[in-house]
């Protein structure tokens, strides 16, 4: 086993079993981090204000029944979002979640 496969079991077998919750995306179940401070930080010299609501959502690419593009609107728990901005890497997909904006 390499480093990089070592980091990629290590994320799904540690970092999801201790820090993700259940959500619902799009009508199914998916194990996600919400992380907002990293989104602040992230977007705070870009926007003054974030709208109210909007998330950076760190989930297991094979949770989702398909990965969504930039401007894509999706349903995260009850709440409608618009995709941002989003990355993918080691089967893990990071969502900049905006709400308010369709």
């Amino acid at each position: 086993m390499t480093f990089e496969d070592m980091i990629v079991y290590d994320i799904d077998d540690v970092f999801f079993k201790e820090f993700a919750e259940i959500h619902t995306y799009n009508g199914q179940k998916a194990r996600a981090v919400i992380d907002d401070e990293s989104m602040m930080r992230k977007y705070s010299e870009e926007f003054s204000i974030l709208p109210n609501g909007s998330h950076m959502v760190i989930v297991p690419e094979e949770d989702l029944a398909f990965c969504p593009i930039p401007s894509d609107a999706v349903k995260f728990d009850r709440n409608v979002y618009t995709v941002n901005e989003l990355k993918k890497e080691h089967g893990i997909v990071v969502l900049f979640l905006e709400r308010g904006r369709i």
